[in-house]
């Protein structure tokens, strides 16, 4: 079984060549624009890739680290990719440069990252096309092409695993569209990298994926049981009812007596109903004596005769007007 030092050794044989430099290359340039809107104080690397600082130096967090399984001098921190010696929630960024399709595990590796993620973290995923060219040469390699490679990835499963884990996952970026051949530069490789990117996307050796972390925030809502009710000052509670007076008439009238310098403020006292079932209004007696001594046609006379003591309480006089 091949050890871990012959595997990296093999892949650091492959990316001396010319194809492995043309690739390395490709992924640095995405890496670089992708790393150009992520911020925060932990940028990790997981797995090594060409050099410590291919990837690390583009990174604009505050500090960035390097993790990888084997006993290497350049990780700042050896551990099982599974089981990440990182505290949860603790880590902005997180790139994965052909991690997934080293190990055992792949599924267990996306747990992991996901759990050292902090809410609304960046993911970065390389990983090589199944597709293609380059899906047919690590097909019929013995230990995989690129060396040491265990599987290649389609865009679509990695995707779903990503969403199925809460990520939203942006567009993907194709690259290194030219053939899996390392003793010849100029076969197979297209002039333009952009325009075999955007017209010839099957053609591509790889793919980037950039995902981002989603948290849902649940806010409990205590059950309302029973509707509370407004209430008044001195705890009395509004009514709905309506008043049988409320569409009465008004119950004060003022009006002059004889023309002289005197006000009366007269008082209806009820509604009597006519002979034909209608109600009409009745007045009491100092309104039909005042309606008299002002000329108005009055009631009968013996309406006008009521006690003084009736009188003096509806009868108010005011005091004289000042000339």
């Amino acid at each position: 079984m091949e050890t871990v030092s012959s595997m990296k050794r093999n892949l650091a044989d492959w990316l001396a060549t010319p194809l492995g430099r043309r690739c390395l290359a490709n992924e640095q340039r995405l890496v670089r624009r992708a790393l150009d809107r992520v911020f925060g104080e932990q940028l990790l690397q997981i797995g090594t890739w060409g050099p410590a600082n291919s990837f690390l130096r583009f990174a604009r967090t505050q500090r960035r680290a390097l993790v990888d399984w084997g006993l290497d001098r350049q990780a700042d921190i050896v551990c099982e990719p599974t089981q990440l010696a990182i505290a949860s929630d603790t880590i902005d960024a997180v790139i994965l440069p052909h991690t997934l399709e080293r190990i055992q595990s792949p599924h267990a590796l996306l747990r992991e990252v996901d759990r050292v993620l902090r809410a609304d973290g960046q993911l970065i995923v390389l990983s090589f096309a199944p597709t293609g060219a380059w899906g047919i040469r690590h097909l019929f390699s013995p230990g995989g092409y690129p060396a040491g490679q265990k599987r290649m990835i389609r865009e679509g499963r990695l995707r779903d695993w990503l969403e199925l884990l809460g990520f939203e996952v942006a567009a993907g970026r194709r690259y290194c569209h030219t053939l899996p051949l390392e003793r010849f530069r100029r076969v197979g490789t297209f002039p333009k990298e952009e325009w075999a990117q955007r017209w010839l996307p099957m053609l591509s050796g790889g793919y980037l994926l950039h995902a981002q972390k989603r948290v849902q925030i649940l806010t409990p809502i205590r059950p309302a049981w029973r509707q509370p009710r407004l209430r008044a000052v001195g705890r009395l509670e509004p009514s709905t009812r309506v008043s049988p007076v409320a569409s009465a008439p008004s119950d004060a009238a003022c009006m002059r007596v004889g023309g002289g310098s005197r006000r009366a403020r007269l008082t209806l006292v009820g509604i009597a109903p006519r002979a034909g079932g209608a109600a009409a209004p009745r007045r009491s007696a100092p309104l039909a004596s005042a309606a008299r001594a002002s000329g108005a046609p009055g009631r009968s006379a013996s309406r006008a005769r009521k006690t003084p003591a009736v009188i003096e309480r509806i009868f108010r006089r005011d005091p004289p007007d000042e000339e």
